[in-house]
């Protein structure tokens, strides 16, 4: 079984440690017991600056390695170090997924040239603009930059996301869960402060069409506020 291992700088696997103890013992059931103190085990290696757990995670078959350089403990408000992800890279021989504080393209550009790493991975950046990943591909493959989404192409993207939520999860549900898209969405246009106020009230599909319709678009492609 091969899984990847996902580390932030604070020594934090978010993979279920049973999947990386029975990769690392080959085991794949494993009484109560023994799981608790194989993870002591690992837990107890996590600080080692030498990346010694990755090193034993890649010997056992690890396909990949996650890394996010910022620790919990700083409260995601310092910028990551990418040099540690450097350093990864020169320990382990398997591919090394960097992220962390890539917001723009060229952002991805420059860890990759930086780090050495074999990939990206985009997190919070995506939240606030799907298309992330198109302008990504577009300004590595010919170095043009496309141009972030009107608040047209937002519109019609809020409600065919709020109509797949309402869908999946349910009427009111999938509304519930997709108040906090809608803030991402409505980040830095004009009027979004407003709207987000209002947008926490809406229970479904149609909730969150009567309030984007009550504020409107105008020719310009921008939100009435």
């Amino acid at each position: 079984m091969k899984i990847a291992a996902s580390r932030t700088a604070d020594k934090k696997y978010f993979v279920p440690s049973y999947l990386l103890m029975s990769t690392l013992t080959g085991a794949h059931s494993m009484n109560q017991t023994l799981l608790n103190k194989l993870t002591e085990i690992v837990l107890e290696n996590l600080g080692d600056e030498n990346f010694g757990v990755e090193k034993l995670a890649e010997k056992a078959g690890i396909s990949a390695i996650a890394f996010h350089p910022r620790s919990r403990s700083e409260n995601y408000k310092d910028k990551s170090d990418w040099s540690k992800i450097t350093l990864l890279k020169q320990e382990v021989s398997i591919p090394v997924i960097g992220n962390g504080d890539i917001n723009t393209p060229e952002d991805a550009e420059t860890m990759l040239s930086q780090t050495g790493c074999d990939a990206i991975m985009i997190g919070r950046a995506a939240m606030r603009n799907p298309f992330i990943f198109q302008q990504i591909t577009s300004y590595l493959g010919d170095g043009n930059i496309m141009p972030d989404m009107s608040i047209v192409e937002k519109y019609k993207l809020i409600l065919e996301h709020s109509l797949l939520m309402t869908k999946q999860f349910g009427e009111r549900n999938g509304a519930l869960l997709m108040r906090k898209h809608l803030a991402w969405y409505t980040k830095g246009i004009r009027g979004g402060a407003d709207l987000r106020r209002q947008m926490f009230t809406v229970e479904s599909y149609q909730d969150i069409c009567k309030l984007f319709d009550d504020y409107g678009l105008n020719n310009r492609g921008e939100l009435n506020g």
